[in-house]
C-alpha cells in the first residue's frame, strides 16, 4: 500500500485537480527603502540582522498610534512583525516602560524579548513588560496586596473531590468536568451565584461550585481563572488604579489574538483606553481553542469595537509549498465566519501532497511506518523532520503502537498521558487483570470506584482482612465491610460473577461484557455535567475494542498492553536523549505555531476529522450551555475545518494525508473537508438563506418556486432566490 498523488476521488468522479496557491509578486514580497528615508537606519539594522520585511509587514511595523488589526495567516511571519514593530516603537523614542506585550505562553514572551534585544539597546528591551495574561496580572495583584496562594491543577481536583464526598456526590460528577464548566463561566465573566437552577442537575452543580468558591475564600486561595477575574473587578471598582495602568501601558501588543476569551478581551480594552494604541495580531482561520473559552468572534468584531481601526493583512506564506497552501486555501474557504482571503505562496515546489485511502487505522499506521523507514534509510529524511498529527489521543493509538513496535524514536506530546493508562481505559484493563489474577491488589484499587465504594477505605479494609483472614479472592472481603449498603453488596456480587464469566472469553468479548454489564452505565452516571466528555469516553472505549481484536486471549492482550506501557515509559525516560532526532507525534492542537519539513495528517475521515462530537453538536446538551442547536453545530464544524487547515499548514516541504475506509469496524467516508476542496463548483439559481451565519441553501425545482416563501430548514431564517456557487 503506497501513497499516491493527492486526489481523494479514486473512482473517476467529476472533480478538479489540486489548486496551487497564487505566487506572491515581487512587489508584495519586498519593501524597498531609500537612504534618504527617515527610517533608513532602522530598516537597515533589521536587514543586518537578517530581517527583510515585505510591504505589508513594513506597514504594520511603522504603525504607531491608534488601533491596528494585523491579520497574519499561517507562515506569514507574525512574530517577526511583532518584534520589528516593538523595536520600531523604541526607535521612535517610546519609553519601554510604556509598552506591554501579551502572549499566550511564557516561552513566546521570552523569545520575543530575546529577539528585540538584538535589534535595539538590550537595557531598553528588558524594561518592556511582557508575559502571559496570567503572569502580567498576577504581578499586579501581588503589588496591590493580594496574597492568596495559587492552587495547582492537582490541588483544585483534590479540593473538589473532598467537596463531592462531603455532599455524597462523588459518584455523580467528575471533578475535571466541573472545573472545566467553572472555567468557562469565569472566562465569560459569569458569576457562580447567577447560575440558573432549571433542573436538579443545575441545582446540584451550582451548590458544588458555590461550596468550592467559599472554600477558596475561607482558606485564602485562588486559581488561575481567578487571577483574571479579580483583576477585572479590581479595575471596575478602582478607577484610580485603572487610570494608572492606562497611563503606564500606552502601547499594547497582543499575540495570537484569535485565541482570546471574553474576559481577556475586556481586560485588553480597559487598559488600552483612552488612546487605544493597541496592536492585535492573529488569524481567525486558526482559532481552535473554543474548549478553553477562545471566541473567534472577538477577532472578527475588532473593527466594530474600536474606531478608526487600521487593518493590515499578512498573506504571503514563507513556509509551505504552493500546492500545500492551495489545499489549505481550498479547505478553509468553505468557512463562512472568516475575514482574510487566500494565502499567497513564495515556494516553488514540484512535490504535491500525497494521499492514501487505507482500509483501517492499522493499515494506515503500517503504511506510514513503511514510508518513514524507506525515506530515512535513503537519507532523504531525518526522524526529527517528521510530525504525525492526529485529532484525539484515541486516534493516535494505532500509529503510536506501530512506531513503538518498529523501534522508531518518537516523542509523544500527550502531556504524559498514555492511552491504556487514561482514567477511562485503565479500569477496564484492570478488570481483565483481576479476572486472570484475583489477588492483584493494584488492579483491585483501580476498579473500586466503579463499585461505588470509597477506594481508600475499601483498600485499607481488604488489606487488613487479607493479612489475618486470607482469601483466594480478596475482593470478597468487602461483603463484610461495615456500612456496606445492599446495592453495593449486590454490585460486588455481580462484578465477582462477571470476572468468573469473562476469564475464558477472548478480550473483545470480555470487554464488551464488562461495558454492557455495568461500566458504560457507571461512566454515564459519574459525569452528568458534560455530554461532550461522554462522547470522548465512548470513543476511547471503542478504540480499546479495536485494539483487542488482534489478540486471541485476555492474557495475550494484557501482555501486549503491558509491553506498550513499558516501551512508552522507556521512551518518556529517554525523551531528552532522543529529542535531537525523533519523530513528533502530537494532536493538531499541540502543533499550532510549529512547523515541520514532513507532515503526516492522519484520520481524515468522517467522525475523526471532523470529529463526531462536532457532527452531532446540535444534539449535545451540556449543563449551563444554551444556544440554537443549528448554530452550535455550524460553529463546531467550522472549528473542525480550522483544525484541518492548521494541520495542513504545518508543512514546510512534504505533506501526506490519509483517510481510513473503516473506523472501528464501521464504514467511514472521506472527510468532507477534503471532498469540498476537490469538488467542482458551478453557479446556479438556488434558495439561499439570508442569515449571514448560516450556510443553508436549497435547489429551485421549478419556476413556480420563485413566488413561494421559504424558510431555511436549518436556522428557520427567510430564504431568497440567488445565484450561488454550488459544489457539484
Amino acid at each position: 500500500m503506497t501513497y499516491i498523488d493527492f486526489n481523494p476521488y479514486l473512482n473517476g468522479e467529476k472533480n478538479k485537480s489540486i489548486l496551487t496557491a497564487t505566487q506572491a509578486t515581487e512587489e508584495s514580497t519586498t519593501f524597498a527603502f531609500s537612504a534618504d528615508e527617515a527610517d533608513f537606519s532602522f530598516f537597515n539594522k533589521l536587514q543586518q540582522n537578517g530581517i527583510y520585511l515585505n510591504k505589508n509587514q513594513a506597514k504594520a511595523c511603522q504603525h504607531i498610534n491608534g488601533p491596528l488589526l494585523t491579520l497574519a495567516g499561517a507562515g506569514t511571519g507574525k512574530t517577526t512583525v511583532l518584534v520589528a514593530r516593538t523595536s520600531y516603537l523604541l526607535y521612535k523614542g517610546i519609553s519601554p516602560k510604556n509598552i506591554l506585550i501579551m502572549t499566550f505562553t511564557k516561552k513566546a514572551a521570552n523569545e520575543m524579548i530575546e529577539r528585540i534585544t538584538k535589534l535595539t539597546n538590550p537595557q531598553l528591551a528588558r524594561q518592556i513588560t511582557s508575559g502571559t495574561f496570567h503572569s502580567v496580572f498576577l504581578r499586579l495583584l501581588r503589588h496591590q496586596g493580594f496574597n492568596q496562594e495559587i492552587l495547582s491543577e492537582k490541588n483544585k481536583l483534590i479540593a473538589l473531590k473532598i467537596i463531592l464526598k462531603q455532599l455524597n456526590l462523588q459518584d455523580s460528577y467528575k471533578p475535571e468536568s466541573l472545573l472545566a464548566t467553572l472555567s468557562l463561566l469565569k472566562n465569560r465573566m459569569q458569576a457562580t451565584e447567577e447560575l440558573p437552577e432549571k433542573d436538579a442537575t443545575q441545582k446540584q452543580v451550582k451548590k458544588i461550585l458555590l461550596k468550592y468558591e467559599a472554600w477558596k475564600k475561607q482558606t485564602n486561595k485562588i486559581d488561575f481563572d481567578d487571577i483574571l477575574l479579580e483583576t477585572f473587578f479590581l479595575f471596575k471598582n478602582n478607577k484610580r488604579l485603572l487610570t494608572m495602568m492606562q497611563q503606564r501601558f500606552q502601547y499594547v501588543l497582543i499575540d495570537e489574538f484569535q485565541d482570546t476569551n471574553p474576559l481577556q478581551y475586556e481586560l485588553i480594552k480597559m487598559i488600552a483606553k483612552p488612546e487605544n494604541n493597541i496592536m492585535v495580531v492573529g488569524d481567525e482561520k486558526q482559532c481552535i481553542y473554543s474548549f478553553n473559552s477562545a471566541d473567534h468572534a472577538i477577532i472578527l468584531g475588532f473593527e466594530r469595537d474600536f474606531a478608526n481601526v487600521r487593518v493590515v493583512t499578512l498573506d504571503v506564506n514563507y513556509r509551505s509549498p504552493a500546492s500545500v497552501i492551495g489545499l489549505g486555501n481550498e479547505i478553509i474557504k468553505h468557512n463562512k465566519s472568516t475575514k482574510s482571503g487566500n494565502l499567497l505562496a513564495t515556494k516553488q515546489n514540484a512535490d504535491k501532497p500525497m494521499y492514501l485511502r487505507p482500509s483501517t487505522t492499522t493499515d494506515e499506521a503500517t503504511a506510514i511506518v513503511s514510508e518513514i523507514k524507506k525515506h530515512v534509510a535513503s537519507g532523504k529524511w531525518q526522524y526529527s523532520d517528521i510530525a504525525i498529527l492526529h485529532r484525539t489521543l484515541a486516534n493516535s493509538r494505532s500509529i503510536f503502537e506501530a512506531l513503538v513496535q518498529e523501534g522508531l524514536p518518537t516523542i509523544s506530546y500527550s502531556n504524559g498521558e498514555m492511552f491504556y493508562e487514561t482514567a477511562i481505559i485503565k479500569p477496564v484493563i484492570d478488570y481483565l487483570r483481576l479476572a486472570m489474577n484475583p489477588e492483584d491488589m493494584k488492579a483491585m484499587s483501580t476498579i473500586l470506584p466503579s463499585l461505588y465504594v470509597n477506594k481508600e477505605t475499601a483498600m485499607r479494609f481488604i488489606e487488613e482482612q487479607q493479612l489475618f483472614y486470607p482469601k483466594d479472592r480478596p475482593l470478597l472481603h468487602l461483603l463484610d465491610m461495615p456500612n456496606m449498603k445492599p446495592f453495593q453488596k449486590k454490585k460486588l456480587k455481580e462484578v465477582f460473577a462477571l470476572l468468573q464469566k469473562v476469564i475464558n472469553k477472548n478480550p473483545v468479548s470480555a470487554i464488551k461484557e464488562i461495558r454492557s454489564s455495568f461500566y458504560d452505565k457507571y461512566l454515564e452516571t459519574t459525569d452528568k455535567s458534560n455530554s461532550l466528555h461522554k462522547e470522548m469516553m465512548i470513543e476511547a472505549l471503542d478504540e480499546l475494542l479495536e485494539s483487542a481484536k488482534g489478540h486471541a486471549t485476555i492474557f495475550a492482550f494484557v501482555s501486549y498492553v503491558d509491553s506498550i506501557i513499558s516501551e512508552h515509559q522507556k521512551m518518556t525516560e529517554q525523551g531528552r536523549e532522543i529529542a535531537g532526532d525523533a519523530i513528533s507525534l502530537m494532536t493538531i492542537h499541540k502543533s499550532k505555531g510549529l512547523e515541520f519539513p514532513v507532515v503526516f495528517l492522519i484520520g481524515m475521515s468522517e467522525d475523526m476529522l471532523p470529529h463526531k462530537t462536532a457532527i452531532h453538536a446540535d444534539k449535545m446538551e451540556d449543563i449551563f450551555q444554551e444556544g440554537e442547536p443549528f448554530k452550535q453545530k455550524m460553529l463546531a464544524l467550522e472549528e473542525e475545518r480550522r483544525l484541518a487547515y492548521v494541520g495542513v499548514t504545518r508543512c514546510k516541504e512534504e505533506l501526506y494525508i490519509s483517510s481510513p475506509t473503516y473506523y472501528r469496524g464501521a464504514k467511514a467516508d472521506i472527510s468532507r473537508f477534503l471532498l469540498e476542496a476537490f469538488k467542482m463548483e458551478k453557479k446556479q439559481s438556488v434558495w439561499d438563506c439570508t442569515n449571514s451565519t448560516c450556510n443553508g441553501w436549497m435547489k429551485v425545482d421549478n419556476t413556480a418556486d420563485d413566488k413561494k416563501e421559504r424558510r431555511c430548514p436549518f436556522c428557520k431564517s427567510q430564504m431568497m432566490i440567488a445565484d450561488k456557487a454550488v459544489l457539484q
